[in-house]
């Protein structure tokens, strides 16, 4: 009867082994499983959250930025929505879909508005800011308005001047680094030094931005602010602002026509500058010798190594996700570490990204609360795999004892 009993209870915790391994399998705790063994990667992270929405929620989203006017967003929004299985309404669809002509037109004045004004409202703008920035034209303006508040003992906005203080030096480089390819016994600069610069130009020009559009998160204001109040040398400052020494030039229209042949204006407008920036510094009136040397001593390099890592980390988010993406990371970023983990975001993501970062905010690169699911789910498995330790050697402990039975039975029937 005992063994019997026992028979019954091996088979009965194999079946329910079974049928839970097969149940965990096609339930929504082995997407937490999943999740568990990756629970450091954004990817691992973003993914579990997305495959949890809902088809209303994403349709929101999409609404939400064809009501902020946009259109990229939205249509991003849609085919985010059609990876993860959903199928939203087709008249909200047709409202993201856009003629190449409106398209041109968007792009265009928004480049421009940004590049001469500095006007930032959306990403186009932006963009064009960003490229005002690149030949220094916009850190000069900003530089100019702040920087005379600053002499003059008014209020000024410390984050604005600081930064773009050192996107101008940044600019100064990197641009002096192109120069010196050409004819290095000018400027030697090297390979790592114009890399450098050029990314904390760009990580410089994106969070400028970012602030400008009340984009930055907590965290980084009060950490740039806290810099910014130390960077800047005011005498040096005061001398490079009343200098009567010329800063322009006139640009050549026959370098700037033979510049625009063979450029891509789809990565221009993306943010993308490495094919079109000698035209951008052929347009530009600034002379950028002229600015390097009108400015050297301004900033406290100690001050701006602090800024370092920052820059560096934004740059390279700006490279490797693009516009968007970046200044909705500069919204829910902490630090440099937090920006390099939505950019790792984005190489699964790619132009995708921000569309998951608006859908999930901080949460696409955090755990928060899923640790106690993670938690959870590590320890069922857990006792899952304890239970078939332990099922498994019942069953070859009662296997070996049939077989040694027989053994002995067979023996003593020899016998």
């Amino acid at each position: 009867m005992l063994k019997t009993y026992k028979k019954a209870s091996q088979l009965a915790s194999a079946g329910i082994l079974l049928f839970s391994a097969i149940t965990f399998t096609y339930s929504n705790q082995f997407a937490a499983l999943k999740l568990a063994l990756n629970w450091w990667d954004p990817f691992a992270i973003s993914h579990y959250r997305l495959s949890a929405l809902t088809t209303e929620q994403f349709a929101f989203e999409v609404q939400t930025a064809l009501d902020e006017d946009d259109i990229a967003e939205a249509q991003n929004l849609v085919a985010l929505a059609t990876d993860y299985g959903h199928t939203l309404p087709p008249e909200l669809i047709e409202k993201t879909e856009e003629g190449y002509l409106a398209a041109t037109y968007r792009y265009t004045s928004g480049f421009v508005n940004g590049f001469a004004y500095g006007e930032v409202n959306s990403v186009q703008t932006l963009i064009g800011s960003l490229a005002s920035d690149y030949v220094g034209y916009g850190d000069l303006r900003d530089i100019k308005t702040e920087g005379t508040k600053f002499i003059a003992g008014e209020s000024y906005d410390a984050i604005t001047l600081g930064i773009a203080t050192v996107g101008l030096s940044s600019s100064v480089v990197t641009w002096s680094a192109k120069v010196a390819t050409v004819n290095p016994a000018n400027a030697p600069v090297t390979v790592p030094v114009i890399l450098a610069a050029a990314q904390v130009d760009k990580g410089a020009s994106l969070i400028k931005g970012a602030y400008k559009t009340r984009k930055l998160s907590r965290p980084l204001i009060e950490k740039i602010t806290g810099i910014s109040s130390k960077l800047i040398n005011k005498p040096a400052l005061t001398k490079a602002l009343t200098s009567p020494e010329p800063l322009y030039k006139i640009p050549s229209l026959s370098k700037m026509t033979s510049a625009a042949k063979n450029i891509d204006y789809k990565k221009l407008f993306k943010g993308d500058f490495t094919d079109s920036e000698t035209l951008l510094h052929e347009a530009s009136p600034l002379d950028l010798a002229a600015l390097g040397k009108r400015f050297d001593g301004v900033i406290n390099t100690k001050a701006v190594k602090e800024l370092d890592d920052l820059t560096s980390a934004s740059g390279k988010l700006l490279s490797s996700a693009g516009v968007s993406t970046s200044m909705r990371a500069l919204a829910y970023a902490d630090d440099a570490k937090d920006l390099r983990k939505f950019a790792k975001l984005s190489d699964k993501f790619a132009e995708k990204t921000s569309s998951v970062i608006k859908l999930l905010g901080k949460n696409a690169i955090r755990l928060g609360k899923l640790l106690y699911l993670v938690i959870s789910v590590l320890i069922s498995v857990a006792i899952w795999i304890a239970w078939a330790i332990w099922l498994v050697y019942s069953l070859s402990k009662s296997t070996y004892r049939l077989i040694n039975r027989k053994k002995q039975r067979a023996a003593h029937e020899t016998l």
